[in-house]
């Protein structure tokens, strides 16, 4: 991802081709819907949580379109309809707007949480479609799965007969929770629980490790890796953006220096980089990331075919000294169709052969919100079920409010909607059945969400990545599922979390129920039988067994 630098930025800035393998057989997908509790008749009207709807607007990350032979070809479809090509995506040179105003909120009932504010209903919409795979129960480090036998699609059922996707609930690892942290270089940690980083924007790749050739720096790194550790959190290192003294085009233009995107002249200095690395942090680093963003020409100016050969040089390397260790693919943009199609000729090359992840960006499209990540990740899944890829995915960077094109600073989202939807992203990735997401970032305030005002303070989001990571984290998970008015349930132990991403909706406290905890935190008496009104902010129904 491309960003306005935080202070200091100087040091924070941020191959054989095998033959295609023929597409495996294409799943149908099946809508996850049902229901467990019979939800008894209204009482007390109890008003929970952060009902706004009317912040949806999340938007995502543009990419640029290469000149190399091929961008604008989809192996699966050919030629991209209308292919033209996309605008380079510029760090943006104005300074972020104003926050947007929160619209006037009615008092509370007396029966409310405290601090979580009821905002005006917004016009209903239809309901959006879940993710019609049933989450996967891969385990392990990496986590996901393939995707289940074919079935047809039901319809949504009511808002009373929804149940959970899974018979038997599956441990979710504290490793879900990732999130990025540039200051981590310094030893600075976030100031929040987390289970993994995503070591990049850290003044940590390969042109700074190395700036000069066999000159190695290792401070930055060394004490991120040391931070992470001391928090009990694994860290996953991006190699790669080329030092300018090893690449085949050392003019290249690239979002790191010149250089940075360009493959390097001799695959040895790659290899010796690696290989570096991989000694010197064995058993503290376990999980590599083979290059950030390649569909991006900020990032990687070479072919898919080079790209594989490093993959390959560098697993091979990797796993020779540390065996046990994780490898991901490149991290792949997937907003638009031109971008998918990048991952498709990656995997047609060979790419998925020397990784044990698949690596992925789902940022959701202008309009998106956090539901849009289900139709994303559908087509990513659908795309490596049809090349016969088994593999697991992992969402390493997401965040919501960057405009399209960016030619202006990234919005800054209302309280209320960043908070919901940073909940509602953790819930649906464990729904999906991805085990690692990682927020975009934490001491960053150029982005949509702000998970801290100055890099420390915690807002709202940051409170609620907190909060949701304590829903969550270690506890058996059943999967989410929609009902026919769009709200969404998901069952963890044997609590369950309610949320409508549109609308506030009112939905009945099911028998069993002793309280109802809102994303501050907050809890209030929730009386079985009584009324519970909810919108776009998740409230968890505690049971009381």
């Amino acid at each position: 991802m491309r960003l306005p630098r935080l202070p200091k930025a100087s040091s924070l800035r941020l191959p054989s081709l095998r033959r295609p393998t023929l597409p495996g057989k294409r799943s149908t997908q099946a809508v996850v819907a049902g229901g467990v509790a019979v939800l008894l008749a209204a009482g007390t009207v109890v008003t929970v949580g952060l009902t706004s709807g009317s912040g949806s607007d999340a938007v995502g990350m543009e990419s640029p379109v290469t000149l190399t032979p091929g961008w604008l070809t989809d192996p699966e479809t050919g030629l991209l309809k209308g292919a033209t090509s996309l605008p380079e995506y510029p760090i943006p040179t104005v300074p972020p707007p104003p926050v947007v105003a929160t619209p006037s909120l009615p008092a509370l009932p007396t029966t409310g949480l405290p601090g979580v504010p009821a905002v005006p209903t917004p016009p209903a919409a239809p309901p959006v479609a879940p993710s019609t795979r049933p989450p996967a129960t891969g385990g392990g480090s990496a986590g996901g799965g393939g995707g289940p036998t074919p079935t047809a699609t039901p319809p949504l059922p009511a808002s009373d007969e929804v149940s959970p996707p899974l018979a038997t609930g599956r441990t979710l690892p504290t490793s879900l929770f990732g999130l990025h942290a540039a200051g981590i270089g310094d030893g600075k940690a976030p100031r929040t629980e987390y289970g993994a980083v995503r070591l990049w924007d850290s003044g940590t790749t390969w042109r700074q490790i190395e700036p000069a050739n066999d000159k190695w720096s290792w401070e930055r790194l060394d004490a991120a890796v040391a931070t992470a550790r001391r928090d009990g959190a694994r860290p996953l290192l991006v190699l790669g953006q080329t030092p300018e003294w090893a690449a085949s085009d050392p003019s290249a233009p690239g979002y790191n220096g010149p250089g940075a995107s360009s493959p390097p002249r001799n695959n040895g200095e790659w290899v010796e980089y690696v290989r570096e690395v991989a000694t010197r942090y064995k058993g503290k680093i376990t999980e590599y990331e083979i290059w950030n963003e390649p569909n991006v020409t900020d990032f990687w100016r070479g072919s898919e075919a080079q790209l594989v050969t490093l993959a390959r040089l560098a697993n091979d390397t990797i796993k020779a000294i540390d065996p046990g260790a994780t490898v991901t693919t490149p991290s792949f943009v997937v907003r638009r169709p031109a971008q998918q199609a990048w991952l498709t000729r990656y995997l047609v090359a060979g790419g998925a052969e020397h990784a044990d992840v698949v690596n992925v960006h789902i940022y959701p499209d202008a309009t998106g919100t956090p539901e849009t990540m289900l139709t994303v990740y559908n087509e990513v899944r659908n795309r490596l079920d049809r090349r016969d890829v088994k593999l697991p995915v992992w969402n390493t960077e997401v965040n919501y409010g960057l405009p399209t094109g960016g030619t202006v600073a990234p919005l800054q989202l209302p309280e209320a909607t960043a908070a919901g939807y940073v909940a509602r992203t953790y819930l649906l990735t464990a729904s999906l059945g991805i085990s690692r997401a990682y927020w975009y970032m934490w001491d960053n305030t150029q982005v949509g969400v702000l998970m801290t005002s100055d890099g420390s303070k915690l807002t709202a989001a940051g409170r609620a990545y907190a909060v949701v990571r304590g829903w969550l984290a270690g506890r058996s998970f059943r999967g989410c599922a929609p009902a026919l008015d769009g709200t969404w349930t998901c069952w963890v132990g044997r609590d369950r979390i309610v949320w409508n991403p549109s609308k506030a909706v009112k939905v009945i406290v099911p028998s069993g129920t002793s309280g109802a905890v809102g994303i501050n935190g907050r809890a209030v008496a929730a009386k079985p039988g009584s009324s519970l009104t909810v919108g776009v902010a998740p409230v968890l129904l505690r049971d009381a067994g």
